[in-house]
């Protein structure tokens, strides 16, 4: 039997940081979704729901971004206080790799080893700086020049120790 998802509620005031909106989630929800540095998060906010990152902010506190298109439609800005309800967000994330990429792992499996340790993030900029490409020379240019640079961070992070 599948355990329910705690839904923790609490309310904080929205402010700016830089262009983007955000309010910071009470210590007390960030222990009770198990801490650590970023946080994935089911949200609720009035009938809006989306998915999103709890973001450390020092000190073992964290923020909720809140994208524009919702605080717009709510007529909502800073200074405004809004209430949110947060569900953990155990949803497991997969990079889905081209197939001439996993080929080029299956090659280098050092440079495989490099990029599954790098963060969920790292390895979706990873692919997407790949993906861009307009030409095919290109595109096999990047995808050594990336796994060169793997191979290189993984060196220096071994030195390093």
């Amino acid at each position: 039997m599948k355990k329910a998802r705690a839904k923790l509620t609490f309310t904080g005031i929205l402010y700016s940081v830089g262009v983007n909106r955000c309010l910071d989630v009470p210590p007390k929800i960030t222990a009770a979704l198990g801490g650590g540095k970023y946080i994935p998060v089911h949200a609720t906010v009035d009938s809006y729901v989306f998915s999103s990152r709890l973001v450390p902010r020092g000190n073992g506190q964290h923020r909720l971004f809140v994208h524009s298109r919702i605080w717009k439609a709510m007529g909502i800005d800073n200074g405004d206080e809004i209430t949110v309800t947060l569900t953990e967000d155990t949803t497991p994330v997969q990079i889905v790799l081209p197939d001439d990429i996993a080929d080029a792992f299956g090659r280098d499996a050092e440079a495989r080893v490099a990029f599954e340790a790098m963060t969920v993030a790292g390895q979706q900029q990873f692919v997407r700086w790949i993906n861009e490409c307009r030409t095919t020379s290109t595109r096999e240019r990047r995808i050594q020049t990336g796994m060169d640079r793997l191979l290189d961070n993984a060196r220096k992070k071994k030195q390093r120790r």
